[in-house]
């Protein structure tokens, strides 16, 4: 298993363990599963014994519920089969703003073959710059933009599609940090976010 493929399985099963115990999950999931036996009980009961009171309670309460219910299990879906993607993470604040927050699967499925690429062009692995993440409670490496830029470089020659594309975009924020002096590291996210919340950004280090 690669550090790559070790990273997705941590945030996987970090996923899943606040999906399960923080204290709004809980409530919520609890909430969900409540409302799910509501309503197979009104059910049963209304088709044993037709009540207008219990039709009311059936129709206005168990929607709502049966919709929290597949909200949650909407989110444990995603928590176990989001693609990872990969992002560059910079140190301090504020963000850089670049394309590439919303981008990097391809760099994600193909870390390999960029390491084989970057081993035939002499330069540093591209995992190498990655993947320790705050957010779960590992410390982040930081690495000098310039010498991202030097590995991202020589490999965007090599790429076609969609994956020069990110190789593009990740060049262009690296070259923003160097113009700001500014650390980086690599990062992995699952799925696609197109924002951070204030809450995740205000227990990390850095920014995107």
């Amino acid at each position: 298993m690669t550090r790559l493929q070790r990273q997705v399985m941590r945030l996987r099963l970090y996923g899943l363990l606040m999906w399960v115990c923080h204290p709004i999950s809980v409530l919520l999931n609890v909430g969900a599963f409540l409302s799910v036996f509501t309503f197979l009980s009104l059910g049963t009961a209304l088709v044993e014994k037709p009540d207008l009171y219990v039709g009311l309670r059936l129709m206005l309460l168990s929607p709502f519920g049966i919709l929290v219910f597949w909200w949650r299990l909407a989110q444990l879906h995603f928590l176990l089969t989001a693609p990872p993607r990969i992002v560059p993470y910079f140190r301090g604040r504020p963000g850089l703003r670049t394309s590439t927050f919303s981008h990097g699967f391809a760099l994600a499925t193909q870390m390999e073959l960029l390491d084989n690429l970057a081993d035939q062009n002499g330069v540093r692995h591209l995992s190498a710059f990655g993947f320790s993440d705050d957010a779960l409670f590992q410390r982040v490496i930081w690495h000098s933009p310039t010498d991202g830029a030097a590995t991202v470089g020589a490999l965007q020659a090599q790429t076609t599609g969609p994956l020069q594309n990110e190789l593009n975009a990740l060049r262009a924020a690296l070259d923003v940090a160097v113009s700001r002096d500014r650390l980086f590291s690599l990062i992995v996210r699952l799925g696609s976010d197109e924002a951070v919340s204030p809450v995740e950004m205000d227990a990390r280090q850095g920014s995107f």
